[in-house]
């Protein structure tokens, strides 16, 4: 994974310093000793970086596999550090060595500054399940001595970053086959209002209810779409109003079933008679509900109604 990364830019710089004969071009570590008039490119990773492991959604979908891979995304710094030993350590020879060591490093820096390696694509394995997959590769920083070093050579770097997915190859996870979607419909409450909200003893009003939508349960048999219907308020139930609209729930005698899969529907509502109010005004509540395993479920909302006796004269 990792591995094939560094290799990849070892690759990369020995094509850019092809015509260098005198140069070494090899992933990290660099070897202890460098005749005079050599030089050295050294590729080595140096930092890794992730926002803090794996997560459910990180995943690579290998498009000559029916798999996909669970992968690390990864930040990752690497350095290509360049040495040169002057043929002697005159003047003269080092200003040469230098010279050399400056085209180099611009060669390099060149090279490497390809979009198809800037955006990753030039990292691309000739295998999908190669472990690694680059995305972007950009350099953030050169730096070239102005002399001999202690050692006695001459030093430069180019230092880059890069963002990648690492994952272990051969380890897949099948995908599976989607044969069906299971959906659930799930009631949401909504805003009724009763037109007219006032109405006298025995008046009418009107609940509009929007249409929902059909739904087909596990077995693959259609539902019917409806609401339960309940009016509710001090009265004893059967001096209550009633809902005219829809049939009576075979589940509660103080409900009714409307339907509501085709279209918007108009509830109507019948107030009580005046003789079975026990005060001028009475509110009376129209509760509309979803339909659940057969039975009144979740309240979708509701509507007051107020029933005005008429002022004598």
């Amino acid at each position: 994974m990792l591995t094939e990364i560094e290799q990849q830019v070892v690759a990369l710089v020995g094509t850019a310093l092809e015509h260098r004969a005198a140069m070494e071009i090899a992933a990290a570590p660099r070897a202890a000793t460098l005749d005079a008039g050599k030089g050295t490119a050294t590729i080595a990773l140096r930092e890794l970086s992730t926002d803090g492991g794996f997560h459910p959604e990180q995943h690579a979908i290998l498009a000559d596999l029916p798999a996909r891979r669970r992968v690390l995304p990864l930040a990752f710094a690497l350095r290509v550090a360049f040495h040169v030993r002057p043929g002697d350590e005159t003047i003269g020879a080092v200003r040469i060595a230098r010279a050399s060591l400056l085209e180099d490093v611009a060669v390099v820096a060149h090279a490497l500054a390809e979009a198809k390696i800037r955006g990753g694509k030039a990292f691309a394995a000739a295998i999908a399940d190669s472990g690694y997959e680059v995305e972007s590769f950009v350099l953030t920083k050169a730096t070239i001595g102005d002399g001999l070093r202690d050692d006695g050579l001459l030093g430069g770097e180019l230092e880059y970053i890069g963002a990648a997915a690492i994952w272990p190859p051969g380890e897949i996870q099948p995908e599976g086959r989607i044969d069906r979607i299971e959906a659930t419909v799930a009631p949401q409450p909504g805003a009724f209002m009763a037109q007219p909200p006032r109405v006298t003893p025995d008046g009418t009003s009107r609940v509009a209810v929007p249409s929902l939508p059909g739904w087909i349960d596990r077995e693959g048999n259609p539902q019917p779409t409806q609401v339960a219907v309940r009016v509710m308020s001090d009265l004893p139930p059967e001096k209550r109003g009633v809902i005219r609209s829809g049939t009576a729930a075979p589940f509660d005698n103080g409900i009714k079933l409307v339907g509501v899969a085709h279209g918007a529907v108009e509830i109507e509502y019948g107030a009580p008679l005046a003789v079975d109010m026990p005060a001028d005004e009475l509110l009376e509540i129209i509760a509309i509900y979803a339909i659940d395993k057969g039975s009144s479920g979740a309240l979708l909302g509701t509507a007051v109604v107020s029933i005005l006796k008429p002022v004598k004269s």
